[in-house]
């Protein structure tokens, strides 16, 4: 039976990546994240013998991740159908990449400019210099912020206007697109920020996604080698940072034990890919912890504009928080178990329903995505939210929605000042003024007559 269910919640997790891949949504990366982290690593712990935990736990982990799975489906595809989301043919290459000629972008090229010079040039300042910042610094700099500051606010901008390379890319400014990509290394090289990344690898993975027009065993292919690769380079960053300042790590850098450290990740399951243990632990224990079973996260979030310290209260403090000190982190310290273990955390049993929340969710992330006329904001959004779904995969929810919550209100705002209207009008084609561009989500009259 234990068997059975892991292949099972295996497969149904893949169903999920092809349908949301086949609709080349933003929530595909949401999905890969869980395929990954969970989908394959829990099969793998269970039939290597490796895991520390009881079959009964593994078996009603693979329960609740097959229940939530179900009723994410079929909320999702109800609310698709109900509101007309599905956006394959507006988000393929050949309709896109036309569309993308009719829009410059520059505004918003010059901004996330503006953005990355300013996060290198204002950590170099904070740690005495290029050569001093460390990650250790980046957490003494956090810890000593106002909570309100300009850091918080390029960190914001940058998720929000990061897409604007893949937009590029797709409009032909190639070299422009790389040396944005180039922008976005160095930046974590210097923060050692292994989300910051993000926006770089999921804008070349959603190239790569618009381009395909039906998915092909040497498409999973790619994707696993893909997901290798991904792996590998958080794994990489994470080595990177234990060399401290990036002096020290010129100094003493040898390739061998680079290697070795990333090959100790993965022996001792430290890292995203042992994150899942602790929705076993959670479940061993019957969530029978400080804080667990109340919801918190959603409360949080639901509350994501008000700011803790004038919430009266109502706010909880980050649940992250609540999960480290379950599993004896030192005070402050944060957990992710992965979505599920998340869910799992917040409600118990009952946090299968929250398949339905995350169903609807996607849906309203696809929304977003259509809702804006201009090729260069919708694609910044898609980026924006496909990479705060990377961090809700892994666990940090409210980590990865803030930036999202904040982030589409500002692009909202950026479409409501360009005067390039916001949301797509149904409107007679005649009457329709559209600044040089059909809507995304929408074809123009020439492409319905052919």
């Amino acid at each position: 039976m234990s068997v059975a269910l892991v292949i099972l919640q295996f497969f149904v997790i893949a169903f999920i990546c092809f349908q949301e891949a086949r609709r080349k949504s933003p929530v595909v990366f949401l999905w890969a994240t869980l395929m990954i982290m969970f989908g394959i690593m829990h099969p793998f712990g269970m039939l290597s013998g490796a895991a520390e935990y009881s079959p009964a736990a593994m078996d009603d982990a693979s329960v609740f991740v097959l229940v939530f799975c179900i009723i994410y489906i079929g909320v999702r595809e109800l609310s698709v159908m109900a509101l007309n989301v599905d956006f394959g043919s507006s988000l393929a290459w050949k309709n896109l990449a036309p569309k993308c000629q009719e829009d410059r972008g520059k505004g918003i090229a010059l901004l996330f400019l503006i953005v990355i010079s300013y996060m290198i040039i204002s950590f170099a300042s904070q740690s005495g210099g290029l050569l001093n910042t460390s990650w250790g610094g980046a957490r003494d700099i956090a810890a000593d912020a106002s909570y309100i500051n300009l850091d918080q606010l390029a960190s914001i901008l940058f998720f929000s206007t990061a897409g604007v390379s893949c937009f590029l890319f797709m409009r032909g400014n190639k070299a422009l697109a790389i040396a944005m990509w180039i922008g976005i290394l160095v930046v974590v090289l210097v923060t050692r920020n292994r989300i910051q990344i993000l926006p770089l690898l999921v804008s070349i993975i959603a190239l790569v996604l618009f381009r395909l027009e039906r998915i092909t065993v040497k498409h999973v292919v790619l994707a696993v080698v893909a997901a290798v690769f991904v792996i590998l380079i958080v794994y990489g960053l994470r080595a990177f940072r234990y060399y401290g300042t990036l002096q020290n790590f010129f100094e003493t850098f040898r390739l061998k034990d680079f290697i070795e450290q990333i090959a100790i990740f993965f022996r001792t399951d430290n890292g995203e890919l042992g994150l899942r243990q602790w929705f076993y632990y959670f479940i061993e224990h019957d969530n029978n912890f400080d804080n667990f079973g109340e919801g918190n996260t959603y409360w949080r979030m639901a509350l994501v504009f008000v700011p803790t310290q004038f919430s009266f209260g109502l706010k909880p403090d980050d649940f992250a928080q609540a999960m480290g000190a379950a599993v004896g982190l030192a005070p402050g310290g944060s957990m992710h178990p992965t979505l599920f273990g998340d869910c799992f955390a917040n409600l118990g049993w009952s946090g299968v329903f929250l398949g339905a929340f995350w169903a609807f969710y996607a849906t309203a992330a696809d929304a977003v995505v259509l809702s804006f006329k201009r090729p260069s904001l919708a694609l910044c959004s898609y980026v924006l939210i496909a990479s705060s779904l990377v961090i809700i995969g892994r666990g940090a929810v409210y980590n990865g929605f803030f930036p999202v919550a904040w982030g589409v209100v500002f692009l909202a705002l950026l479409a409501f000042v360009t005067r390039k209207g916001l949301f797509a009008v149904k409107t007679q084609d005649a009457d329709r003024k559209t600044d040089g561009f059909t809507p995304i989500g929408e074809r123009s009259a020439y492409e319905r007559e052919v």
